[in-house]
């Protein structure tokens, strides 16, 4: 009796440990390094999409910044799209998390690419 009650306890705390959700480090609020706009990174599915929560330019609230990026290595996202708002344009996006505060996000247009930094915020 036991060690089938040994047995049972044994099981439930592995069900407990592995079944624990492994929430990406991209997700959450970070703001731009100019301080002029917050995004939130929220999973969709396996990919990640990115909401304006914080503008200079109210109108922009709310609307998506980037969509569809994808994990693809440890800390490397890639496969995205980035939304150029003020033209209308849209562009393939990546991003590399540096450490678990600071986030590289790169967009690029035919030949041109511009890399902006990222901080983490509560």
């Amino acid at each position: 009796m036991f060690k089938i009650i040994c047995f049972i306890l044994i099981n439930m705390c592995c069900l407990v440990l592995f079944g624990q959700s492994n929430v990406d480090l991209i997700i959450g609020k970070w703001k731009s390094e100019h301080g002029d706009r917050t995004i939130e990174f929220v999973q969709k599915g396996d990919h990640f999409d990115a909401i304006i929560k914080e503008a200079n330019d109210q109108t922009l609230i709310g609307k998506t910044q980037i969509s569809e990026l994808k994990k693809s290595s440890n800390n490397n996202y890639s496969e995205g799209t980035i939304f150029i708002i003020k033209n209308g344009k849209k562009g393939i996006c990546s991003a590399i998390l540096k450490d678990g505060n600071e986030l590289e996000i790169t967009g690029k247009m035919g030949f041109l690419s511009r890399t902006t930094k990222w901080y983490r915020t509560k």
